[in-house]
């Protein structure tokens, strides 16, 4: 057999590997995609649902306890004839019905508190062979105006890319190349060395993504590994708990300030 029917030889059975690692890169990159998001879902309903709701509620709880406070400073005056005049009582109740303003719920930015990609073991030179290979083959076949892919890929894609995740850039590089054949990218015929170190890079980044999916469900926690749709239950009954204590709250801050209300309109009474 001649070196270049050894070396067509060698290429097909380096592709046919590396196609076998492409596989298990886009089952594990789907894993990881489908796992992040329920994730995100999940912080993010807590943080509108749980977090927004007890904020108002705490926020409401402080003022209803202000005003029971002032109320009773008030009548205790009253009932000590501390106030000079009629005008001086309904100041007094003036000052008291001033609503305090409530800080933002304290988010942190982010941007500012996302934890720092772990690292990838990547040097400059890989990296920066990653981003130009994403931009030349993921981006057009994920973007909304270049391609029919869903804009939810798009959105994943343009997050990954954002973020300089090269982990991940890479993931989806391996995906969308596609099946290798007997050519590289530029059309060019491909030898057996340069499809064993093909190979070897696939299998270099199936391990970064296996070990990136790893430490995702590391941090995952049990509800969303197994039934997101549980905690997300358990996050609405936590929200309409917190809505009724709201109602309640509100109905109780509402009473005090009518009742504050009504020392006013005798102190303003000539």
């Amino acid at each position: 057999m001649s070196e270049l029917a050894k070396d067509g030889l060698g290429v097909i059975a380096a592709n046919q590997a590396a196609n076998a690692v492409r596989e298990q890169v886009v089952r594990t990159l789907a894993a990881y995609v489908g796992l992040s998001a329920r994730m995100r879902a999940l912080e993010d309903a807590f943080r509108t649902q749980v977090m927004g709701a007890g904020y108002q509620l705490q926020q409401l709880i402080e003022e209803r306890r202000r005003l029971e406070a002032e109320l009773d400073r008030i009548r205790t005056r009253l009932d000590r004839d501390e106030y000079a005049d009629d005008a001086a009582l309904a100041a007094d109740v003036e000052a008291a019905l001033v609503e305090t303003v409530p800080g933002p719920l304290d988010e942190d930015d982010p941007s500012a508190s996302a934890e720092p990609l772990p690292d990838d073991g990547l040097d400059e030179l890989s990296r920066r062979r990653i981003l130009r290979e994403f931009k030349r083959i993921v981006l057009p076949k994920v973007h909304t105006d270049t391609s029919t892919a869903p804009p939810e890929e798009f959105a994943v894609a343009h997050a990954v890319y954002r973020e300089r995740d090269y982990v991940l850039m890479e993931a989806f590089v391996v995906q969308h190349r596609g099946e290798l054949g007997p050519y590289d990218d530029d059309g060019a015929e491909l030898s057996t060395g340069q499809a064993t170190e093909r190979l070897a890079s696939y299998r270099a980044a199936a391990r970064r993504l296996d070990a990136r999916l790893a430490r995702l469900r590391a941090d995952a926690t049990e509800a969303e590994l197994t039934v997101p749709e549980d905690a997300q239950h358990r996050i609405r009954e936590q929200n309409q708990e917190f809505l009724q204590a709201i109602d309640d709250e509100s109905a109780t801050v509402l009473r005090l300030r009518t009742e504050l209300e009504n020392l006013r309109r005798k102190g303003d009474q000539p």
